[in-house]
């Protein structure tokens, strides 16, 4: 892979990631705390840290 640089602002492609990233953290979250999940966005502290203490 090579970055190449541009003055174009980003666009394409790339913008296919980000969708199951939230599944993906919320599902991590569930299985260090034993099955309680994130089910509601965002996901800040607070709630990262209720998830985690079950």
């Amino acid at each position: 892979m090579r970055v190449l640089p541009t003055d174009t602002p980003p666009s394409g492609i790339g913008k296919v990631g980000p969708p199951p990233v939230a599944p993906a953290i919320a599902n991590a979250v569930a299985s260090l705390s034993g099955g309680a999940g994130l089910r509601h966005l965002p996901f800040h502290p607070g709630r990262v840290l209720a998830a985690l203490a079950g």
